[in-house]
């Protein structure tokens, strides 16, 4: 697991260029699969529509490229769509733009600034963030020692997830790779080494930027 770029949300972006509306649609993929599923969706919505070009970047090291022109001329709409994602350093996302045909011819260089913007303003929209690996580590406090770990987590900016509250407290931290030593440091130096996180497996957590 390393740390890469993508879209916080699911985003639209519309302009209209000399009667053609081009509707620009972004969103989160972590795989081929989901990205084919939502093409179908946004195909399946916009049935009337001229076009629903696409492209995609697909894993984390951006390993898998793919795009599509879906009827437009070639390399006028799904490869500029895809220098949009890929300019933007982006991976595990997927950019659709529709195109409702206005009855004007735009030239290959006006389809291509069309899509382009039309992707760009979506990615926009959807807002970038940086997705971090963490581990994740388990640890369970009693009652009484319950505000130190609160501090630790407070001061060190990690992440919480699924506290229970029976006998002791136990908790999950997610703790990103970069901080481990520190977060056991602190830890240890907190409970006097009788409190032990245990790493029970790595997630990403979302970080914006």
């Amino acid at each position: 697991m390393k740390p890469y770029l993508t879209v916080e949300k699911e985003a639209a972006c519309e302009l209209a260029v000399k009667k053609s509306r081009f509707i620009g649609t972004v969103c989160p993929a972590d795989s081929q699969e989901a990205a084919a599923e939502k093409i179908a969706e946004i195909k399946k919505h916009c049935w009337d529509a001229a076009h629903n070009c696409s492209a995609m970047i697909i894993g984390e090291d951006g390993r898998f490229r793919r795009f599509s022109d879906d009827g437009e001329p070639q390399g006028t709409a799904g490869m500029p769509m895809l220098e949009v994602l890929s300019q933007n350093g982006l991976a595990n996302v997927l950019a659709v733009v529709t195109r409702y045909f206005g009855g004007v011819l735009l030239g290959a260089g006006g389809l291509v600034r069309a899509y382009s913007s039309a992707a760009a303003g979506a990615v926009r929209a959807a807002g970038i963030v940086r997705m971090v690996p963490c581990g994740i580590y388990g640890i369970a406090v009693p009652y009484a020692l319950y505000g130190r770990l609160e501090n630790i987590t407070r001061a060190g900016g990690y992440a919480v997830e699924n506290a229970v509250f029976g006998k002791e407290v136990s908790t999950d931290v997610l703790v990103p790779e970069d901080l481990r030593d520190k977060f056991l440091s602190e830890t240890a130096d907190a409970f006097l080494g009788k409190v032990q996180p245990v790493l029970k497996g790595e997630k990403y957590r979302m970080q914006r930027i």
